[in-house]
């Protein structure tokens, strides 16, 4: 149960945050012109481009190399005992930067490249390894089971027939 105190500085606080909340509000439009100048600042420090340009692309994928090479490293420098946390995260945070200051151009667009190739063969190749393992247990017995299995059959080879034409470059 809450003390007249208590009632009376939560009831205060709030009404201070209510009054000042408003003249805040009041220089700025709207909330979109408060955006605006965040994201000014940031086409800004990423190099005045947006990130679908190829620059701006680059920069992300950057931004997830530090992530990925942050997270492998601290996780690593935990695995060694007696080892200090905060050195792990200071270790962590500056090879980490150095690796995305100084990694090539070339080699980050290698990498998105190899990396959307499996996973986009990943994707192709699970339903039609389903399909196949499903076609595999089939039972032959009754003979609408051999129906079902030409079904599976046609719709893998239609499958097939699709990805082979994307590859192409005719979707």
């Amino acid at each position: 149960m809450l003390h007249k105190k208590q009632v009376l500085s939560i009831s205060l606080l709030l009404t201070l945050m209510f009054v000042f909340s408003g003249i805040v509000l009041a220089a700025v439009p709207g909330p979109g012109a408060a955006l605006s100048g965040v994201a000014d600042f940031l086409r800004e420090w990423l190099g005045g481009t947006t990130i679908t340009g190829d620059t701006g692309l680059l920069v992300a994928m950057r931004i997830i190399l530090f992530f990925l090479v942050f997270t492998v490293l601290f996780v690593a420098a935990h695995l060694i005992p007696n080892f200090n946390n905060r050195l792990a995260l200071v270790l962590a945070l500056l090879i980490s930067i150095m690796t995305v200051l100084f990694f090539p151009q070339a080699l980050l667009i290698a990498m998105g490249e190899t990396y959307t190739t499996v996973i986009a063969l990943l994707v192709f190749a699970v339903p039609i390894g389903a399909l196949i393992a499903i076609l595999w247990y089939l039972p032959a017995a009754p003979w609408y089971w051999n129906l079902i299995r030409m079904g599976i059959i046609i719709f893998t080879w239609a499958l097939l027939n699709i990805i082979t034409t994307a590859i192409g470059g005719g979707l």
